[in-house]
């Protein structure tokens, strides 16, 4: 039995970069759900807040058309530190944790309520350099500098939605962690050194072939097979193998500061901030920061056509077809292309089993014998969280027919 399996899409043309509505802010880190409807920010507030502070997270339920930020929970239960840089959150973005100096706070739903995350060893919590969570939220990992100063760093873990933590301290700077959807791959750029992979959550580790000075940005795709590592000031080197060999992408050498990949590991997104040049003697910022994409796994690079301004922080849906980035002068941008997501077939045992990348946009599964009449198939998908895919299993009739996805 032969059967075709495509897309339908009814949307005319793909949308392009535009100034989400947000109040301006110290922008450090923006997170989104696997879907990319759900959006969580955090900014920086230079000194410690008097009166009524504002929470240093906003949070959006709708793509970032409405945001909100919580002012009471989040003062309550914070006490120290105001530098709020890394914020991550989990697939359907119920589930935030946001780092900064000398606390991690959480929220389990969508940022309405938060509480500190109290983790072991509170004293060496000190600049936050990294965060990455499980699909479900559960595997959580982050990474601090210490108080002394020395280069070193500690890893935090939780495996139980951060009720208990054990930590791990490196005598060498930690850059950046990912972790795959399950939280069982994990990944961190180590500071002249190299990025180890960890196939056990994080109980133990293992240097990949890669070697370099200055590991910085990591991401890694929903399996955690294929890896993105952003040099320091340099190029951007991808694995598909869990870091058993890496390939140097086509990017240009720039001093990256964020990276994100789709689930599936084609689409990758990095952005570089504004630097500082050298002009006439004196040092004054240059204004080419921007945001580089690849559709291909990192074979071939185009710049965004975004403002040439100090970009900080981005994130992409499940599918790459929903773009969120920051930037430090206080905006928040979106990008959003056409959806074509691939739908896969595979025998499980007498039934078929399809399967599709969570997508940006509604989509209903039809079936049809003769291509010209469709049904629409009423079983509700059930998501794979190690994998953020749909499925849907049917019985095998015997009948040959035809699959597609289709906007309602």
């Amino acid at each position: 039995m032969i059967f075709a399996l495509w897309s339908v899409f009814n949307i005319s043309s793909a949308q392009s970069w535009h100034k989400l509505s947000i109040p301006p802010q110290n922008w450090t880190g923006i997170t989104c759900s696997a879907d990319g409807t759900k959006l969580a920010a955090a900014f920086f507030i230079p000194n410690y807040p008097t009166g009524n502070p504002v929470s240093p997270v906003y949070t959006s339920n709708d793509s970032g058309m409405t945001w909100s930020t919580n002012h009471d929970n989040f003062i309550m239960a914070e006490s120290y530190g105001w530098t709020w840089a890394k914020i991550t959150s989990s697939a359907d973005g119920s589930k935030i944790f946001a780092l900064a100096d000398l606390n991690l706070m959480q929220s389990d739903d969508y940022g309405t309520n938060w509480l500190s995350s109290f983790v072991p060893a509170f004293g060496p919590l000190f600049n936050p350099l990294g965060a990455a969570c499980s699909a479900d939220g559960e595997c959580l990992f982050a990474i601090y500098s210490s108080f002394q100063g020395n280069g070193d760093a500690y890893e935090y873990e939780s495996h139980d939605h951060g009720l208990t933590w054990t930590s791990q301290y490196f005598p060498q700077s930690i850059n950046d962690i990912c972790c795959s959807a399950n939280g069982t791959k994990v990944y961190k750029s180590v500071e002249n050194d190299s990025v180890y992979v960890s196939h056990d959550s994080g109980g133990s580790w293992s240097s990949t072939s890669l070697s370099s000075p200055s590991w910085c940005w990591l991401a890694c795709s929903a399996s955690g097979n294929t890896v993105a590592a952003a040099l320091c000031g340099g190029s951007i080197f991808i694995s598909q193998d869990s870091g058993a060999s890496w390939t140097a992408s086509s990017a240009p050498a720039k001093q990256w500061d964020s990276i994100a990949i789709s689930a599936e590991g084609k689409k990758i997104f990095a952005t570089y901030p504004t630097q500082s040049v050298l002009r006439n003697g004196n040092w004054g910022p240059d204004y080419r920061g921007g945001i580089f994409a690849s559709t291909d796994a990192g074979k071939t690079w185009v710049q965004a056509g975004t403002p040439n301004t100090n970009w900080v922080s981005i994130a992409c849906s499940a599918d790459g077809n929903k773009v969120y980035a920051v930037t430090g002068s206080g905006e928040v941008w979106m990008y959003q292309s056409t959806p074509s997501p691939e739908l896969n077939l595979t025998a499980a045992n007498d039934d078929l089993l399809l399967s599709w990348i969570i997508p940006v946009q509604n989509m209903v599964l039809q079936k049809s014998t003769n291509l010209i009449s469709w049904l629409t198939i009423t079983n509700v998908p059930v998501l794979n969280l190690s994998n953020l895919e749909n499925q849907v299993t049917l019985p095998f009739s015997g009948i040959g027919g035809f699959f597609r996805l289709s906007t309602p």
